[in-house]
């Protein structure tokens, strides 16, 4: 860039300094109405803006425009002369606009014009100022005057409206800026560059979506980009405030027994906040430990200093309906902005218990609200956000289903026999005792937890579901319970009714429809909990659930009648879910007949009928089902597809297979269910290997929807594990012949089950020359098809190691490349064409850049594979080695050599044999590899070797007809570049005889690898600055050089550097930067009968 140029930019440096300051007053001084940067008007005023750089509109109407200028060029103080430019512009300012005051800005003082201005203000009025101030002062207001060509009076009253800014460097104004903010704005070191964009959109105009800026186009920019407003606060004082939140809720039993389990996950999530993830999410069933989990990791972040805490118990926030709620609810105000300054001293988690309760609350503003928050939190730097919520709502609520988390954590079930067991014993329960399906609901920790307070009061454990598991608690703990009973009972209904009349998790204590002591009762016996804002609610949903079935079935209320008589709102589908499994459990008989009446009945809202349509993948289906499941396919198919997509257990596999599937036309390509049921195949690939393998098998041979089939089938194999099952073969085959597109997909399956069976080299040697036609082995055919890069396996070693452990894999690897070079048309029997492709190129090849095609990835594998076994002599390299050495292909002949230098002893008689072949040495082009060949093993080998070697390369050649002159130079140089390997000890006289001759003419040095192909990017010869700085004699010359030389290939030792046609467009930059030089140079250009 010229002087000039960077001159420039340094003077928008420092006027974006200035317009930075500004920008960052307007965030704290609610007097300014907006700013502009590079203004071309203001909105309202029709007149033109002269002083542009930037102008400060404030609310009373006042208008400050700014003139900013880096410094004077010599860094001395401004003078009038130099402000020549700048003076009228002042002044019309100042005379069109009555509201306007001026500011220059510069790092360098304004000398005798700014002690005007300042004297200008110190004078009430113009006599009192023209009679005290100072000759110099008069001196310069005279000057003044005759710059604006006004009366000194005037300029007098002029000036009073005219001010000078602070003298700061661009480096003052980087560090005043960054501290200003840093006051207003955690992370200011990278809001600042927020700003710095903002600013430069504006200024260009080009993104800019209006001309002014406002405060609040600030805050809505910084706030988008993860910064808010918050004044600087201590970290104590945050903690303080979060400590107060964060208490709130964690009054949460967290034993069974009096025992604390940990729970495997509790090192997830551990390590997920660790790793700085921004969004973690803690799913499972009701009843799983969600809370308990979230309130063990509240403990160990409390217990660090590296950590601060928020933790929000968002079921007691339920009532929220808008950001003022939060305060009245014990919130901090600006919650999200104390997260962000708190970030600055340590890394801030947030952790979120409930989501699934605000999803279900009558004010659906309340999760979008927390959602919001977790939106907000997610863009700022150091803060992480842990929230829990049940599956089944993330599956149902359209504000939960479709939003994306860095990490989820799924709790799994209680290891029966590590955890469940040992509880049991402690408490005096034989395990023996407990039948399978008890074992199941126990690994539960809701239920377990119910268990134990059932077990404990009576020993009958014939407990066949949950809901009999909570009908055992409810008669236990309440109804045989001589201090609650009948009476209790009926609370708990009146608090059902309640809770479901209000759509909520919670009522007053004031409106609890019993007496003291039977609330502190069932606050007592875990059947309620209070919380800190005096409420009451039941302890756990599922508690709530089964009352509700109890209260309908004692009632001998319907499924769909239950649904019909409240507001169809989300509150309701958990209830409905446990109704339905109700149902299944205890009355099958009627359990079709209720689900039917709620699918036909047109009143019922659609997301209740997917709800219990969805649930029945939870049941265990039996042959008794079919009918039910054939009626609902063939009527409501939009349904079946719910339920399809949700079976996971084999009892469904076997339904479907056994009865649904023989039902499809599989004919049909346009038939959706065959592939979707492919694709559903994926749940039990695992677990039922050979039946999917099998159906796999048949969708392929029987072509169902044959174009999406085969890419579904590969993908799904990546989580495959069952390698050994009968027909994986036949299927992969099968997909190599189907696959139409390839990606790398198939080849990564492929590369597993051949990792994992140590079988399968002939079914992967057929998927890496699959694309190869017979009639297509020319080396750039081979490249283009070959699938062996590093991203068509599984592991991006695998085929090199592969073809150094499988000898059949590298046979077959061998012998597809010495049929593709049978093919290449030669006029001697060596083929060479591949060689290209090898690790030759490395040494006989120049490229600015170096790319490796999948022919070179086997060219080298296989290099590498005959290398290894060179160096071990394996019993393959015995056996195919003295084959290999009579190969027409030079690449193979290439990998010998190489192969030989790593265990040369042991291959005398094959290096002989290649040194001493006369074609090979006159036609492979691998004269310096053999040469290399030569010097490193010539002391082991027979002198009578050592004499054909050398007759042989004497001989080269001779059989040609030179005529009188003898062999031209080039022969004698091929010739001597060999001998010239020879150590001089075993060199016959003739052989030194001739290295003498010629030492002096061909140097005594060891040849270089010849280069056979080369290229690159031209560089320009020289820059447009260097240009700039000659004279016209030594850009004559320079010039005329370049007129003759086109291209790189004119003076080889310019490598890469280019000629006339790059030199062109240099000189255009020059003599745009610099044109009166260039103007002058023309005519010496047609002087000297050069075309310009």
């Amino acid at each position: 860039m010229s002087t000039a140029g960077t001159k420039s930019d340094q003077g928008d440096d420092y006027q974006r300094a200035v317009a930075m300051d500004w920008l960052i007053k307007l965030l704290e001084n609610n007097e300014i109405a907006y700013i502009q940067a590079e203004s071309n008007g203001i909105p309202g005023i029709n007149k033109k803006v002269s002083v542009d750089d930037i102008v400060i509109v404030y609310k009373d109407n006042q208008r400050l425009y700014i003139q900013a200028k880096k410094n004077q060029t010599a860094n001395r103080a401004w003078s009038l002369p130099d402000l020549k430019y700048e003076l009228p512009k002042i002044l019309n300012q100042l005379e069109t606009d009555s509201n306007a005051r001026v500011a220059l800005y510069s790092q360098t003082p304004f000398g005798d014009f700014a002690s005007l201005i300042k004297s200008s203000n110190e004078y009430p009025e113009w006599s009192l100022f023209h009679l005290q101030t100072s000759d110099n002062l008069k001196k310069t207001i005279k000057k003044l005057s005759e710059y604006w060509d006004r009366q000194e009076k005037e300029i007098f009253l002029l000036l009073r409206r005219v001010q000078i800014g602070p003298h700061h460097s661009l480096d003052e104004y980087e560090q005043i800026n960054y501290q200003k903010l840093s006051y207003l704005v955690p992370h200011a070191d990278l809001a600042i560059d927020v700003l710095e964009k903002f600013l430069n959109i504006h200024q260009s105009k080009i993104q800019a979506p209006k001309l002014t800026i406002h405060q609040e186009d600030i805050i809505e920019r910084l706030e988008s980009k993860g910064f808010f407003l918050m004044p600087k606060m201590s970290e104590a004082e945050i903690l303080n405030q979060f400590k107060q939140i964060s208490c709130i809720g964690r009054d949460w039993q967290r034993t069974i027994g009096d025992e604390h389990i940990k729970r495997s996950e509790l090192d997830v999530l551990i390590e997920h906040v660790k790793s700085h993830e921004k969004l973690i999410l803690v799913t499972d069933r009701p009843g799983s430990g969600k809370t308990c989990l979230l309130l063990d990791l509240v403990d160990y972040i409390e217990r660090s200093s590296r950590f601060g805490l928020l933790f929000i118990k968002g079921d007691r926030f339920s009532y929220i309906q808008n950001n003022t709620d939060y305060i009245f609810k014990g919130f901090p105000q600006k919650i999200v902005a104390l997260c962000s300054r708190l970030s600055e001293y340590r890394q801030v988690v947030v952790i979120i218990d409930s989501l699934d309760v605000l999803s279900m609350s009558r004010n659906h503003d309340t999760l979008k609200i927390f959602l919001g928050l977790i939106d907000q939190l997610s863009t700022i730097k150091e803060i992480t956000v842990v929230a829990a919520c049940r599956l089944f709502d993330l599956q149902y609520h359209p504000l939960l289903r479709d939003r994306k988390w860095n990490q989820k954590v799924t709790l799994g079930d209680l290891d029966y026999k590590k955890i469940v067991i040992p509880l049991l014993n402690k408490w005096g329960i034989c395990d023996s005792k407990i039948d399978n399906n008890l074992k199941q609901l126990l690994q539960l920790p809701q239920n377990l937890k119910l268990f134990k307070s059932i077990a404990i009061r009576n020993n009958n454990l014939s407990i066949r579901n949950a809901y009999e598991l909570h009908e055992t608690f409810l008669n236990e703990i309440i109804l045989k319970n001589p201090d609650l009973g009948d009476d209790a009972m009926t609370v708990l209904h009146k608090i059902v009714d309640l809770l479901l009349k209000d759509r909520s998790q919670s009522i007053p204590i004031a409106s609890f429809p019993g007496n003291e002591n039977i609330r502190q009762s069932l606050v007592s016996y875990g059947v309620l909990i209070q919380d800190t804002f005096n409420a009451v609610e039941f302890s756990h949903q599922t508690l709530f659930d089964t009352l509700i079935v109890h209260n309908c079935i004692n009632q001998d209320k319907k499924i769909a009648s239950f649904i019909k008589e409240h507001p169809p709102f989300p509150f309701l589908r958990p209830s409905v879910r446990t109704f339905v499994l109700f149902l299944r459990a205890h009355n099958p008989n009627n359990f079709v007949k209720q689900i039917w009446q709620v699918l036909s009945d047109s009143s019922i809202a659609y997301h209740f009928k997917r709800l219990i349509v969805e649930s029945l993948s939870e049941i265990s289906p039996g042959k008794a089902d079919w009918p039910f499941i054939n009626r609902l396919f063939k009527n409501y198919p939009e349904l079946f597809r719910r339920l399809f997509w949700k079976v996971e257990s084999s009892e469904w596999f076997r339904l479907l297979i056994d009865f649904w599937l023989p039902t499809l036309d599989l004919s049909s390509v346009n038939d959706e269910w065959n592939i979707l049921l492919v694709i559903r195949l994926k749940r039990l690939i695992n677990t039922h290997s050979d039946e999917v393998i099998h159906l796999w098998q048949r969708a392929l041979t029987e072509n169902w929807n044959d174009k999406q089939i085969p890419l579904s089938i590969t993908t799904d194999l990546h989580d495959f594990s069952g390698w050994q099952t009968d027909g994986v073969y036949e299927l992969l085959e099968t997909l190599i012949h189907k696959n139409t597109s390839e990606h790398g997909m198939l080849g990564q399956v492929i590369s597993r089950y051949v990792l994992n069976t140590d079988q399968g080299d002939k079914l992967l040697w057929q998927y890496i020359t699959k694309n190869i036609k017979d009639s297509e082995g020319e080396s750039h055919n081979v490249s283009n098809a070959l699938l062996c890069e590093k991203h068509h396996f599984h592991d991006e070693n695998f085929f090199k190691n592969r073809l150094v452990n499988s000898t059949l894999l590298l046979n077959m690897a061998i012998s597809s490349l010495e049929k593709w070079c049978s093919q290449e048309t030669s006029l001697h029997h060596f083929k060479t064409s591949f060689l290209y492709n090898s690790s030759w190129k490395n040494h006989h090849t120049k490229f600015d850049m170096e790319f490796a095609d999948s022919l070179t990835i086997l060219l080298n594998n296989i290099e590498q594979a005959i290398i290894k076994h060179a160096q071990s002599n394996s019993s393959w390299w015995k056996l195919n080695e003295p084959k290999l050495r009579f190969s027409h292909d030079v690449v193979i002949l290439y990998f010998l050599i190489n192969a030989y230098q790593t265990n040369p002893e042991m291959n005398i008689s094959g290096i002989g044999s290649l040194i001493t072949d006369k074609i090979l040495l006159r036609f492979g082009n691998i004269d310096y590899e053999l040469g290399k060949l030569i010097q490193q093993t010539y002391h082991i080998l027979s002198s009578e070797i050592h004499i054909l070697n050398q007759r042989v390369i004497l001989d080269l050649y001779a059989e040609e007809d030179w005529g009188s002159d003898g062999p031209p130079e080039w022969v004698l140089k091929i010739r001597y570049d060999y001998l010239i390997w020879i150590p001089a000890i075993f060199r016959l006289p003739e052989v030194q005889s001739f290295i003498d001759n010629f030492i002096q003419h061909f140097f005594n040095s060891l040849p270089s690898p010849a280069i056979h192909v080369w290229g690159g990017f031209a560089d320009r010869p020289v820059s447009s600055l260097q240009l700039i700085n000659l004279n016209n004699k030594q850009l004559l010359c320079l010039l005329t050089y370049y007129n003759q030389y086109h291209n790189n290939r004119s003076n080889l030792s310019d490598h890469y550097t280019g000629g006339r046609d790059e030199i062109e467009p240099v000189l255009s930059d020059a003599a745009s930067l610099h044109p009166k030089h260039f103007i002058d140079f023309v005519v010496e250009l047609e002087r000297h009968c050069l075309q310009p």
